[in-house]
C-alpha cells in the first residue's frame, strides 16, 4: 500500500531541506575556521625548525589541498611564514591563536559549541 504525500507534507519536507542546507553551510564555514585553528596549533607545537606540510596534513587530519588553501590564507594575513620549506608562526600568529582560544572558551561557556 503506497502512501501519498499531501501539500502540507511536501511543505514540511521543503522546510526540513532548507534547514538542513543552512546547517550544512554553517558546518562547512565553521569547519574552515576549526581547520585554521588546528593548523596554527600544529605549527605552534612543532619543533623550533617549523612544521612541514606533511606534518600539518597529518595532525590536522585534512587533505593536502585543503591544508594548502588555509596555509595560503594564513600567510596572506601574516599569521605564519614559510622558511626552508617549513611553516612557522609569526608573533602576530601567536597572539591570534591565543585570542582564538579565548573566543573558543567563551563560545563553550555560552553553549554555542
Amino acid at each position: 500500500m503506497a502512501t501519498t504525500l499531501g501539500p502540507t507534507d511536501i511543505g514540511f519536507l521543503a522546510l526540513i531541506g532548507i534547514v538542513l542546507k543552512t546547517w550544512m553551510l554553517r558546518v562547512r564555514r565553521s569547519g574552515k575556521l576549526l581547520l585554521a585553528r588546528d593548523i596554527l596549533r600544529c605549527i605552534l607545537d612543532a619543533r623550533p625548525d617549523g612544521a612541514s606540510i606533511s606534518r600539518i596534513v597529518f595532525e590536522a587530519n585534512t587533505t593536502h589541498k585543503r591544508a594548502k588553501a588555509i596555509l595560503d590564507i594564513l600567510q596572506s594575513k601574516e599569521l605564519i611564514k614559510r622558511a626552508d620549506g617549513k611553516y612557522h608562526l609569526t608573533n602576530k600568529g601567536k597572539r591570534g591563536f591565543k585570542e582564538f582560544q579565548k573566543l573558543e572558551l567563551l563560545a563553550q561557556a555560552l553553549g554555542f559549541i
